[in-house]
């Protein structure tokens, strides 16, 4: 799935990303490099996987693009 970045925390790792489907959906951040979570800010556009967690539907193996 495709979406922007609706929320990120730098020093926690996590925030939200809002995919194309108009839903918020929580996540780490863990698949980024350091490189890239020191570039990622709101509105960036990202691809993502979904896997339930939970707190539901969670964002997973995000990656900016």
């Amino acid at each position: 799935m495709t979406g922007t970045i609706k929320m990120y925390d730098k020093a926690g790792g996590f925030g939200f990303v809002t995919g194309s489907d108009g839903k918020d959906y929580y996540t780490k951040f863990a698949g980024l490099t350091a490189e890239e979570k020191d570039r990622a800010e709101k509105g960036m556009p990202v691809s993502f996987d979904l896997q339930e967690g939970l707190r539901g539907q969670e964002a997973i193996n995000v990656k900016l693009n």
